[in-house]
């Protein structure tokens, strides 16, 4: 058997493995908000002889209803990236061009390339997307399409929906927006992008709700943009546990999820305050975020990453670059210590 060689040239993908204080895959520090006696009820009349729902109507219902969306706007996933790739390999054909932007997630080159489309890179200035600066890029590259993380993963920083909005409609380009942290910045475009043509918005459960075992994520653009990716996913992608789950958190569970919102952003905020404190006296730079993350740049980073490795502490380094997720209070009083004594 003879590899192709666009999967000789991807690397695969190797999440850290081991016993660690995980503050590195922005997961939420909080198990599921579901008592025993609530996930009995979500999942009672769930069959497992049976196929799942291929359209996952009750999970769309629950999402339109809370977002108030219509269901013919919003498909469900097996996590976004599922539908990172359904969106890069049905509206896209080998050679077409798309543009991505780091530092931003790593996934959408990934999938870009194994469709094998041309991948056109704009690198951020200063970890910031300035939006003219990308137009006038896309119009010199001949590229139509962009996807980009709004807030951005990893640098936290998050741009305007008008602004987005008012990129779209200017230019036409192909817009996917991946709004996977947008549950703590508040600042959606998906209300409005129904209404367009050229927008599509990707939406996670993994973040805020805690649900990042289930794999749900959904799509949302104009009803003819949705029904083109219910024609390329897998008829039953998203499982009927999944489903469940999902749905009943998202119909009984308003509560405690916005009092978790709170408790991320309060708490990420007061982080950034420490974290600015410790690393700043070492001259490296601390950003304000809108996400459920603080970054640090410091010319030091693979070393302060390294030394709380050997603590049983994991952060995520991309270069200079150190992405601290917000834990729970134990969590950041351990991480804090351990700066202290490291740096």
């Amino acid at each position: 058997m003879i590899i192709p060689e666009k999967l000789e040239k991807i690397a695969e993908y190797k999440p850290l493995s081991g016993n660690y204080l995980r503050l590195d895959a922005n997961e939420s520090p909080f198990d599921s908000v579901l008592s025993p006696s609530q996930l009995d009820n979500a999942l009672s009349e769930v069959l497992l002889n049976r196929y799942p729902d291929p359209t996952a109507e009750e999970l769309c219902n629950a999402y339109a209803d809370h977002t108030g969306l219509e269901p013919m706007n919003i498909v469900a996933g097996n996590g976004s990236d599922e539908l990172i790739s359904v969106i890069v390999n049905g509206f896209f054909g080998k050679g077409d061009r798309i543009t991505i932007c780091p530092p931003d997630f790593p996934m959408y080159q990934f999938y870009a390339e194994l469709a094998e489309l041309q991948v056109d890179v704009f690198n951020k200035e200063n970890l910031i997307l300035n939006l003219e600066d990308l137009e006038e890029h896309m119009r010199k590259s001949g590229s139509r399409a962009v996807i980009f993380s709004n807030p951005c993963n990893p640098t936290g920083q998050g741009l305007s929906s008008s602004d987005i909005l008012s990129f779209a409609d200017r230019t036409g380009f192909f817009v996917i927006a991946d709004e996977a942290y947008m549950d703590f910045q508040n600042d959606s475009i998906a209300n409005k992008a129904v209404k367009r043509d050229n927008i599509i918005v990707l939406k996670t459960m993994s973040k805020l709700y805690g649900l990042a075992a289930l794999r749900v994520g959904f799509a949302i653009g104009n009803e003819k943009l949705i029904s083109a990716i219910r024609k390329a996913k897998s008829p039953y992608n998203v499982n009927s546990f999944s489903m469940a789950l999902a749905a009943y958190t998202i119909r009984n569970c308003t509560g405690q999820i916005e009092e978790r919102r709170s408790y991320i952003i309060r708490t990420r905020d007061e982080l950034y305050k420490k974290l600015k404190t410790l690393f700043e006296a070492k001259g490296a730079k601390v950003y304000k975020t809108v996400a459920n993350f603080n970054l640090v740049e410091y010319d030091k980073a693979e070393d302060v990453y390294n030394a709380l490795l050997k603590k049983r502490i994991a952060v995520r380094r991309l270069g200079n670059l150190l992405r601290i997720t917000v834990g729970t209070t134990e969590d950041n009083e351990t991480l804090i210590e351990a700066l202290g004594e490291v740096l």
